[in-house]
């Protein structure tokens, strides 16, 4: 009886031990947050962006760093092949397109894509301030620095009368004809903005069990935000005409060549942003202490 009583007591003790542990830090722990959203298409992932923290030797100051990178790719198609033209012939037959003195025979049309990618980093550095709270809140209060940058490319598909050379005489009324299939030059559009800023926050973590947590966060803050030159390209047609007259049968033959380049056009000014007020971080944070 004497044992089983011990035991008993031995097995009292070590459960009052364990529920007298904190549920929240008491100095020098590591902390991760993810960020999460539970009602988005990505309830968690990196996109939503994560924060370390390290507490002081008592649990009531921490240094943070906040942490988001995202990256996104689509591709549209822009014309399906062969439906360029709607008289466009459905076999590899060619297609003659009258360009009023002589005539261009092509091929089949090709199919003109749009890829659209796009890509944002950004990092926060900052310092909290914990309060007293309770067992298992603790609320806090501090700032942080803002840096982030995007970019925005767009590859566009650009259905163009390829190179081509058409020979012609002034005595004939009919239009030669000339090989011409058609070309898909790949346009490029870039953009893309650079975000500095610093933020008073205030938020709390409340401790469902031992170290781990939920909590939210509001910041005051100013932005502001640079958005660099877009750049874009087109296509630039150049034509060119030789004449010659043949001085024993007085016809002049006219060749004319086509080409084209992929040329950059001048940048486009974007200009710039500032923001100044309170926002709130639409996510939830899920911590862990260790």
């Amino acid at each position: 009886m004497k044992k089983k009583g011990l035991l008993t007591l031995c097995a009292c003790m070590l459960l009052a031990s364990a529920y007298a542990q904190p549920f929240k830090q008491v100095g020098g722990e590591n902390n991760l947050q993810l960020l999460f959203t539970p009602w988005g298409n990505s309830p968690i992932s990196l996109n939503n962006g994560i924060y370390y923290r390290k507490f002081n030797a008592t649990g009531t100051s921490a240094w943070r760093i906040g942490f988001s990178i995202a990256s996104t790719s689509s591709t549209d198609v822009l014309v399906q092949a062969a439906d360029t033209f709607p008289t466009a012939p459905t076999s590899n037959y060619p297609l003659e397109i009258d360009k009023g003195f002589y005539s261009i025979t092509t091929g089949i049309n090709p199919q003109a894509d749009e890829v659209h990618k796009t890509f944002s980093f950004s990092i926060r550095p900052g310092y909290e301030m914990h309060l007293t709270g309770t067992d298992r809140l603790s609320p806090y209060w501090g700032a942080e620095l803002v840096f982030s940058k995007s970019s925005d490319k767009r590859e566009t598909d650009d259905i163009s009368e390829g190179n081509y050379t058409a020979v012609y005489y002034d005595t004939t009324t009919v239009n030669p004809i000339v090989s011409a299939p058609y070309t898909v030059y790949t346009l490029n559009q870039k953009g893309g903005s650079t975000t500095f800023g610093i933020n008073l926050i205030a938020g709390f973590d409340f401790y469902f069990t031992k170290n781990l947590s939920l909590g939210g966060e509001l910041n005051f803050g100013y932005s502001t935000t640079n958005y660099s030159d877009l750049e874009t390209e087109y296509v630039k047609p150049t034509t060119t005409e030789v004449s010659n007259l043949n001085p024993t049968t007085f016809i002049t033959t006219t060749t004319v060549t086509n080409t084209n380049t992929v040329t950059s056009a001048p940048d486009q000014k974007q200009g710039s942003s500032n923001g100044f007020g309170p926002n709130v971080i639409g996510q939830i944070k899920l911590g862990w202490l260790f």
